[in-house]
């Protein structure tokens, strides 16, 4: 029934292991190619970079952004998707521009790195083409937020829907179809400063807005022009910045002079048991308005905010930090605003000697090469002074009338001003790389489509960008110092 007889082996010739069609196993490892891996690691890097600005952008809108229900634009459950995707746009920009803050600052101090420790193991995820796809990407979806996704945003917020489809997806139609005629109206300016500017003498204006023209529109004229916008602007603010930094030191001290000369130490001086008008534990509660533990005797407060507690336990320290905190820090502003200045006029004398070429575009890269004088210590010094700069410029822009307007305020700011705001942070941002090189803050090259915007070769206009920042940041200080001396006049 069952077949019992020995059966011979199967040869080696006719086992499957080794038959001809099957592929035989390799236990040699595969080479692994190294451009592959930068790649890939280039592509991680950047993504985890983003992700983590990401999450930054969407806590300070949250931050800022009123509840959809108090907003006036909010109608109900049909605006719930509209907002929610809104507020991811915005998160985009505003990550973007992040990015493009930090973008010289990480250059810099990155090739400083790299140059005083090359071959570190912690750094081999740093390298130079991490550096240029950062610039790329970024000038990329800098304009993408800025005349794209912002717009679109705007435009969906305030949308309605096309005819009676008052969906989602009609509110997106309209929107689109309105983004894009804003498109083109832009697409039309530029090609009419174009036309005034560069275009040939043979062309009519009629060839020129053709069909064909706007559709193959030089795209880099465009992002030039509102480059050099953004760097007036960013020009434009730093000095009304520092301005208003002085002026709000200056009310603040003449604020704490009055407090400490006219306050009501007198009427409740019995109380505390002294009688000495220069005590410092009186002059702290009377800045503090009497509510404060040192006055009332309240000295195991576990409620109270940690200043308050250095302030309680050393109270003489604290009020000599009153004294001469605002001194400090208008020393420190005049000094960094002469330090700017200093940059810009050394910048000028070198363009003017041919010492310095105009911010160029560097074609082909593929090391890192120090340019700071000081080295990795040079490099943190200027990366304070561009974030600094950063700083004030926003700062003077929020203060001017325009920006008072939008000024985001905790829990109370509108859909439509968080709109803006982020408009105007990525206006700033990707001007702030060209604007730093122009003033001759830092000797870093622009990288990317940052160094092919087309004014950046124009000698006259860069000369006088620094001319302009320079008069401008004079006048500001001796209007500044001037006040200054008219106060202690008024005081003596």
């Amino acid at each position: 029934m069952f077949d019992t007889s020995p059966k011979e082996p199967l040869s080696s010739s006719s086992s499957p292991r080794n038959s001809p069609f099957l592929p035989r196993p390799s236990f040699e490892e595969e080479p692994v190619d190294p451009e592959f891996t930068d790649n890939v690691r280039v592509k991680v890097v950047s993504l985890l970079l983003f992700l983590f600005f990401y999450g930054i952008s969407y806590k300070i809108i949250r931050y800022y952004k009123t509840l959809n229900v108090d907003d006036e634009l909010f109608a109900g459950k049909n605006d719930f998707y509209v907002y929610r995707i809104t507020v991811w746009i915005c998160s985009f920009s505003l990550a973007i521009s992040l990015c493009s803050i930090i973008l010289v600052p990480f250059s810099l101090l990155g090739v400083e790195l790299l140059v005083s420790h090359a071959g570190n193991y912690y750094l081999q995820w740093y390298n130079w083409p991490l550096i240029t796809f950062l610039w790329q990407w970024v000038f990329t979806l800098s304009n993408v937020s800025l005349f794209v996704l912002l717009p679109f945003s705007y435009f969906f917020l305030e949308s309605h829907g096309l005819g009676r489809d008052t969906s989602l997806i009609g509110r997106v139609y309209e929107a689109m179809a309105i983004s894009v005629v804003l498109i083109v109206i832009a697409l039309c300016s530029c090609e009419l400063l174009y036309y005034f500017s560069a275009a040939p003498s043979d062309l009519t204006i009629f060839e020129i807005f053709s069909v064909f023209t706007i559709i193959y529109v030089d795209l880099p004229f465009l992002y030039s022009c509102v480059s050099l916008l953004g760097a007036l602007a960013f020009m434009a603010s730093i000095p009304y910045g520092y301005s208003s930094l002085f002026r709000t030191i200056a009310a603040r001290n003449e604020e704490e002079n009055y407090f400490r000369n006219y306050g009501y130490v007198k009427p409740h001086r019995e109380s505390y048991g002294t009688a000495e008008d220069n005590n410092p534990r009186w002059l702290l509660c009377n800045r503090q308005g009497f509510d404060y533990p040192v006055c009332n005797g309240d000295t195991q407060n576990p409620e109270l905010p940690l200043w308050k507690k250095f302030a309680q336990r050393y109270p003489v320290v604290t009020f000599y930090l009153r004294s001469y905190l605002p001194t400090l820090q208008r020393g420190l502003l005049t000094g960094l605003l002469l330090i700017t200045v200093i940059f810009a006029g050394s910048n000028v004398l070198k363009m003017a000697t041919g010492f310095r070429a105009l911010p160029g575009y560097e074609v082909y890269v593929n090391e890192a090469k120090s340019k700071v004088v000081f080295g990795l210590y040079g490099a943190m010094f200027e990366t304070v002074i561009i974030f600094a700069l950063m700083v004030v410029a926003l700062h003077g822009f929020y203060q001017m009338s325009i920006g008072r307007a939008i000024r985001p305020v905790k829990c109370g700011t509108s859909m439509t001003c968080v709109i803006f705001n982020c408009s105007i942070l990525v206006f700033f941002s990707s001007a702030l790389p060209v604007a730093t090189c122009i003033l001759g803050v830092t000797s870093f090259d622009l990288l990317g489509s940052f160094g092919t915007l087309a004014w950046l070769s124009s000698f006259p206009t860069v000369f006088m960008y620094n001319v302009v920042f320079i008069g401008a940041s004079f006048w500001t200080l001796k209007r500044e110092l001037k006040n200054a001396d008219v106060v202690k006049l008024r005081r003596n």
